[in-house]
């Protein structure tokens, strides 16, 4: 072995995510100006792209981008949106998920995920899933906004010990040290998706 191919070889021991990223799902629809990145690497997504645990998908003004987990939970991500699964699990009894929402809007229709194993971050709550299909919403400062459809949520303020359950159909606010109902505005904006768009 030459000295180049065993320094690579021991990088790649030391850094087991360099060796084989974790898949977690695909993209299923796509429109322009949606991304994943690894790194410092970023790249557009396509139909059928692999999506990548601890990588950022992320769109433009006018991307949006539909991902399916392989327990069956779909994403929607909408425009000028980033998330980023932190950890994705998933075996025959189901899936664990843990993911961010740091800009943007996202929905979520939940598959075969472990109630009491997912979560669904901010930066003022985290939200448990109970059979859901929501929207999360965090464009305005210090604020998550939050559409429950189907199902129930759990929200956890980050500054809080207090946990909210909302059941559908509901419209909430959360900040870090509380929620609350309120009167729902438009839902986050979404361009259709062209069916040919990224073959």
């Amino acid at each position: 072995m030459t000295a180049r191919a065993a320094l690579a070889a021991a990088l790649l021991l030391a850094l087991p995510g360099l060796a084989a990223a974790e898949r977690a799902g695909e993209a299923i629809r796509v429109q322009a100006e949606s991304f994943q990145k690894e790194g410092f690497a970023g790249y557009a997504m396509r139909r059928g792209s692999e999506v990548i645990q601890n990588a950022t998908l992320y769109t433009k003004t006018y991307g949006t981008m539909e991902v399916a987990l392989d327990d069956g939970t779909e994403l929607l991500v909408g425009p000028s949106s980033s998330i980023v699964i932190d950890s994705y699990v998933y075996d025959p009894e189901g899936g664990a998920v843990g993911m961010s929402l740091a800009k943007g809007a996202l929905r979520v229709i939940s598959g075969r995920l472990k109630k009491d194993e997912s979560e669904f971050r901010t930066a003022v709550a985290n939200i448990g899933v109970r059979g859901t299909q929501f929207w999360l919403d965090v464009d305005t400062p210090g604020l998550t906004r939050l559409w429950v459809d189907e199902g129930s949520v759990i929200a956890r303020p980050v500054d809080s010990n207090e946990v909210f359950i909302f059941e559908e159909p509901v419209y909430a606010e959360c900040t870090r040290t509380t929620c609350r109902e309120t009167w729902p505005p438009p839902r986050p904006l979404v361009y259709p998706i062209d069916p040919t768009a990224r073959r």
